[in-house]
């Protein structure tokens, strides 16, 4: 889901230098910044709440051997 450096930053939460070294980017390079930015809402696109309805439906579809019968005109 993150890709350090690529979407996001992960850095371990104790390491102040390593963070303080991460923030001091996001704040000198502009290119850096806007790729996490732009990488970062690309990746949330595919983490819809639909898509997530989506993908636990058809994993409890897997799990059962049986097709749920879910229409959106259905409330």
């Amino acid at each position: 889901i993150l890709h350090s450096e690529e979407n996001g930053i992960l850095t371990d939460p104790d390491d102040v230098e390593n963070i303080a070294a991460h923030l001091e980017r996001i704040f000198t390079d502009e290119g850096y910044k806007e790729k996490l930015r732009e990488n970062g809402k690309r990746t949330a696109l595919h983490y819809t709440w639909e898509e997530n309805a989506r993908q636990n439906l058809a994993l409890y579809e897997t799990l059962t051997g049986k097709s749920a019968d879910i229409r959106e005109d259905r409330k």
